[in-house]
């Protein structure tokens, strides 16, 4: 937005006052206020919080630490009918915090509840990663070995 500003300013201080007043500088001033509509950043960040209410208000509220090490596994069914194993925690969902920590720098108020949820992500999710790359290991050696070897 400085930016462009500065640009502004410089075709007036080119042109010389009254620019916007002729044609080519009415075009001008028109574009540099649609650009400058879509710099402003607060109503996408107001959608951006409303979208993460909307959604997840009550996995906000109720998901914390206690949540996840009461129930840290899920067992889910693949469409082949296969059982699997996971984590009870979607890793996509670390990027949430990412966003809060970004926008809590650039001066963005962020409601309680999304930033409450999104530290409490930030303490999982290295426990979360750890489990299911043990997981996967685990799997992965498992499907290894010769269904022909017994147990010790």
């Amino acid at each position: 937005e400085r930016q462009l500003k500065m640009y502004m300013q410089r075709i007036q201080d080119v042109i010389g006052e009254g620019w916007e007043e002729h044609p080519e500088g009415q075009k001008l001033k028109h574009e540099g206020d649609a650009f400058r509509e879509k710099l402003d950043v607060t109503q996408r960040f107001r959608k951006w919080q409303e979208g993460g209410l909307n959604g997840n208000q009550l996995l906000i509220d109720s998901y914390n630490t206690d949540t996840f090490l009461s129930h840290p596994f899920r067992i889910s069914v693949t469409a082949q009918n296969e059982v699997s194993l996971e984590v009870n925690f979607d890793s996509n969902q670390i990027s949430l915090f990412k966003e809060v920590k970004s926008l809590a720098l650039l001066g963005f108020k962020i409601i309680p509840s999304i930033e409450k949820y999104s530290l409490e992500l930030k303490k999982i999710f290295p426990f979360a990663t750890s489990i299911s790359e043990a997981i996967r290991i685990y799997f992965q050696a498992s499907s290894t070995v010769d269904a022909t070897v017994h147990v010790l």
